[in-house]
């Protein structure tokens, strides 16, 4: 008798890994918001108490602006990534819908694979149809799988 559980595979539809990217997306935009509060906090302090230079307050205005923009550009993607690797294998949004990323042999990505992954993700979004052709892709698979995922070998599974 064998004691191994089987069980079917079952791989994320676009609407589950759609809605746990607007969830890491919300999960990195927090923070982004918050440190631009705090800067313009910082600078109203700062001003009522004649403690700051023009050029000071220029500074951290050109912080307050383009800080929270390139977080959003750079973190949600790495904070995918780095949750990709982590102890529990999954980004917190992706934890909210039970999917994992695994690589060709059905384990869990390294670092260098999540980080490849990111790479090849974002410069398939990025070029112009990227995002139609990934959608398109990833419907007509067996596996669901997006543009970056088929040339990787990757598949985003639910519930293991």
């Amino acid at each position: 008798m064998n004691n191994q559980i089987r069980y079917e595979t079952r791989y994320a539809t676009f609407g589950e890994r759609f809605t746990a990217v607007l969830r890491d997306c919300l999960y990195t935009w927090w923070i982004a918001f918050v440190g631009f509060f705090l800067i313009q906090i910082i600078q109203i302090v700062l001003r009522m108490n004649d403690m700051i230079s023009d050029s000071l307050y220029s500074l951290l205005t050109t912080i307050k602006i383009t800080g929270p923009i390139l977080f959003i550009i750079l973190g949600q993607p790495l904070y995918a990534m780095v949750g990709d690797v982590s102890g529990r294998h999954t980004s917190k949004g992706k934890f909210k819908n039970q999917i994992y990323v695994l690589n060709k042999k059905g384990q869990f990505l390294t670092l260098g694979q999540s980080f490849l992954r990111m790479i090849l993700k974002y410069a398939t979004l990025s070029i112009p149809f990227g995002l139609i052709a990934t959608i398109i892709v990833m419907c007509c698979t067996e596996k669901k799988q997006a543009l970056h995922d088929l040339v990787l070998g990757h598949v985003v599974v639910k519930n293991i």
